[in-house]
């Protein structure tokens, strides 16, 4: 009977990160068409979740009937399952993960604590998937932001002597 109390504690840990990694852009979870198995597993999540639940009630007198420090486990599984589906309906659902910012502040390139080799954007044009470093782009900010050197000597602006040098339409213009 132990083995069914951890049989759901595994199957709830699993069944939880499943709906998650089926939904969320993990790593490899978007290569297959993922889309029915996660609307699936969303459809029928109290019914695994329902199983799973049966299963660590069926199994919790037994995981507990053991002696010493060994009851540890149980209470070690419980955690994680807790946790794990906490995580996974609280932390890592994507109406929270993907909140809007609430205030978004722009800072120079000096202060980017990314690697420049680690900057990728992910482009699909036409079923054709690449990433593109970007790179390039922030080179071509850093230079746009660069303070530009002073001149050697300060320049007076000079006013104009004419009214033709001001406005050269007026000037070609009869009255």
């Amino acid at each position: 009977m132990k083995r069914i109390f951890y049989l759901g504690a595994v199957m709830s840990v699993l069944f939880e990160l499943a709906n998650v990694y089926f939904i969320m852009p993990l790593p490899f979870s978007q290569r297959a068409r993922s889309i029915e198995i996660a609307y699936f597993l969303y459809s029928w999540r109290w019914g695994f979740r329902a199983i799973a639940g049966a299963f660590i009630v069926a199994g919790l007198p037994a995981a507990f009937r053991t002696a010493g420090w060994h009851r540890a486990f149980p209470v070690a599984s419980l955690a994680v399952t807790a946790a794990a589906a906490y995580a996974a309906n609280f932390a890592m659902a994507a109406d929270h993960m993907f909140l809007r910012a609430a205030a978004l502040r722009m800072q120079p390139v000096e202060r980017n604590a990314v690697e420049p080799g680690r900057l990728v954007v992910g482009v699909e044009i036409n079923s054709d998937q690449a990433d593109r470093s970007i790179l390039p782009f922030g080179l071509f900010l850093r230079a746009q932001s660069a303070p530009q050197p002073p001149a050697s000597k300060p320049t007076t602006p000079t006013a104009p002597s004419t009214t033709a040098e001001t406005y050269p339409a007026l000037a070609t213009s009869k009255p």
